[in-house]
């Protein structure tokens, strides 16, 4: 079982600067079970079909998102997903996210994204069709905190004894990042929105909206 507690920005290569709740919550999130329907891809993640949760993304039909991510996947611009619990796609794995997608994060679970080491994230959206990270609050309704972040995991050299580390507040496997790959790449992130995310669990524990741990020179941000 893989949990959440806190998660610092980390990162060789940038950091970002959280979007946190006021008045979040004390719980934190856990891995969401796999669901059942059609997946995107061969893989242990499944991305199920319409659900009743409220979109915010227009009249797309709804999927519910969950993990783990296992082989390669892609989510489609036809529809807008819910992500559910700490979705992880472990080292081998890409997910690819196509160009006008919209992927709410559920409240109740704080639903996160984590791409460990040796996985990767393709997030290539455009000027006109960004890829959207967000609420799955009704528009007018979201605030900072609604739900957890992205998190990038990588190889490239780090400064701490050993040149390995573990994200602080994810526990299980795939949360040790760094290594000696300088130009590692953890995908390409371009014309992405993260909004509404990163919220504190308790006085200094806090999940961002987006995190970059040991993410090497080869990463497109």
């Amino acid at each position: 079982m893989k949990t959440l507690g806190k998660i610092l920005v980390c990162s060789a290569l940038a950091s970002l600067p959280a979007a946190c709740g006021d008045n979040a919550g004390d719980d934190s999130p856990t891995s969401g079970s796999t669901g059942a329907g059609a997946s995107d891809a061969t893989s242990g993640a499944a991305a199920s079909g319409s659900t009743g949760a409220s979109t915010g993304g227009g009249e797309k039909p709804v999927r519910d998102f969950t993990g783990p991510v296992t082989s390669d996947m892609t989510l489609s611009a036809e529809n807008t997903y819910l992500m559910k619990g700490i979705v992880f796609v472990e080292a081998g794995a890409t997910l690819t996210i196509e160009a006008g997608t919209t992927i709410m994060g559920e409240k109740a679970s704080l639903g996160t994204l984590v791409i460990e080491p040796g996985a990767k994230l393709m997030a290539d959206g455009t000027k006109d069709e960004p890829i959207v990270f967000t609420s799955q609050a009704e528009p007018g309704e979201r605030a900072a905190g609604d739900w957890g972040g992205v998190v990038l995991l990588g190889k490239a050299p780090i400064n701490v004894p050993g040149g390995v580390a573990n994200v602080e507040g994810i526990t299980g496997d795939g949360t040790q990042y760094g290594g000696q790959s300088a130009g590692d790449s953890s995908g390409s992130l371009q014309y992405v929105r993260i909004e509404f995310s990163g919220t504190q669990l308790s006085p200094d524990n806090e999940v961002n909206g987006l995190t970059m741990a040991g993410v090497g020179s080869g990463t497109v941000i």
